[in-house]
């Protein structure tokens, strides 16, 4: 792995105009990015002074743009910290800052930590690369600076993309390094959904493509092995509410509008979970407004239980954080939302538990554990109120008491280990 390789003129303009002009005009503009600015520097900072690898050190930095992708190799991180490799994790947006520094604080892998924080701008990959000198870089969907590539490329350095999927900004990359003089990075493209493949090799003739599973599900199953004391609480706490249970995960006022056809004026049979996905006060005043509109009174999970409601229902409004993914397991039913507005949550930590589940349509194409779960029958994707009523009204149907039929999502685990076979057959002496 060379470091600090010549580079052509092109590039080397290039690099200076995104790290003299763009880049400080973006994080003047963008109000995420300026407020993370500072923190975004120091990151950059400790990334370019970091010691190289010791002798039989194997390194590998972690990339990703959002929450969302963090999630999605951090399984991959997690193994490769187990068997003693050193990590470099790194996010861009904004968004992630608690998340990154959660990583920082916690974990007790014998890998070591090397750096969690904000990743580069682009312009700044190099130098960057030059500091950290990482065997690997690991990054997800379709993440892609042309920068970091050309960067990344000179240098020896491959690239994993976990859950790629051909989308415009690898293209767009692709034709940049071609009128930067770069040639591309040796590049493991490793998709989710067999459909991509064909298109992802016509993109990328060099490229190895493979069709692995995705490592959100491992997690999400051992999170479910693991339990949580919190939920084992709750569960006991709430015991006497009527069955069965419903979970509306993620759930946005959108959503809860469109179940009032099945819970509006005093229809509904069993107990309503509600964990929003905003749980500042203003989103839980939302939230519990349009509970209201429903007929309903809700309980908060932080509260004193003043009372177990008589009749055939009730309401549970989960204001914590932290263990939806756990919550599910005492559902006999969910419903994620997000699917009636900017895009559909997480489907995978209600399925994984083996329960029905239900979306609403916006952006749900986009996920291919969407389609895989429809395949199994698990999943329902809804388009609006009345049919979503009629999906609960059948699941109060199959289990009045709480005796919900489970699903088996066993296929669709083990990709955690599929990623790391790609990634230890990158990696010099990784041992694949």
């Amino acid at each position: 792995m060379s470091v600090a390789p010549r580079e052509g003129f092109r590039l080397r303009l290039y690099r200076w105009f995104m790290r003299s002009l763009v880049w400080p005009a973006a994080q003047g503009l963008v109000g995420g990015l300026r407020r993370t600015a500072k923190a975004r520097g120091e990151s950059v900072d400790r990334l370019r002074r970091m010691a190289a690898p010791g002798p039989g050190a194997r390194r590998v930095w972690f990339h990703a743009a959002s929450v969302g992708e963090l999630e999605s190799i951090r399984p991959v991180l997690e193994r490769a910290r187990a068997e003693g490799w050193e990590a470099v994790v790194t996010g861009f947006s904004p968004s992630l800052e608690s998340a990154l520094r959660r990583l920082e604080e916690g974990g007790s892998a014998p890998g070591r930590l090397r750096h969690s924080g904000f990743s580069p701008g682009e312009g700044s990959w190099g130098s960057a690369l030059d500091g950290a000198r990482p065997h690997a870089i690991v990054t997800a969907k379709y993440e892609a600076w042309p920068e970091l590539w050309a960067a990344a490329a000179a240098r020896g350095i491959p690239i994993v993309i976990v859950g790629a999927r051909p989308r415009g900004s690898l293209a767009t990359v692709k034709r940049a390094l071609r009128w930067l003089g770069s040639g591309l990075p040796r590049l493991e493209l490793l998709a989710f959904d067999e459909n991509d493949l064909a298109a992802l090799r016509a993109l990328f003739p060099g490229a190895a493509v493979v069709r692995v599973g995705d490592p959100r599900w491992d997690r999400a199953a051992e999170r479910a092995r693991r339990g949580s004391a919190r939920v084992d609480e709750l569960a006991r706490r709430y015991g006497a509410l009527p069955r069965p249970w419903g979970m509306v995960g993620s759930a946005w006022p959108a959503d809860l509008r469109r179940l009032g056809w099945a819970w509006g004026d005093g229809r509904g049979v069993g107990t309503l979970w509600v964990a929003p996905h905003r749980v500042d006060e203003a989103g839980l005043r939302e939230i519990e407004g349009a509970l209201a509109e429903l007929g309903l009174q809700a309980s908060r999970t932080s509260g004193p239980l003043a009372r177990v409601p008589e009749g055939r229902r009730a309401c549970v409004l989960v204001n914590e954080m932290g263990f939806l993914s756990e919550l599910y397991r005492v559902a006999d039913w969910a419903f994620v939302g997000g699917g009636f507005g900017a895009g559909v949550h997480s489907t995978i930590e209600p399925a994984v538990h083996g329960l029905p589940v239900a979306a609403g349509p916006s952006r749900a194409e986009t996920f291919a554990e969407v389609r895989a779960l429809a395949r199994l029958g698990q999943l329902s994707l809804v388009r609006d109120g009345r049919e979503l009523a009629a999906w609960v009204n059948a699941r109060v149907k199959d289990s009045p008491g709480g005796a919900a039929k489970r699903f088996d999502v066993s296929g669709l685990l083990g990709g955690t280990e599929a990623v790391w076979a790609r990634l230890r057959g990158v990696v010099p002496g990784g041992g694949a």
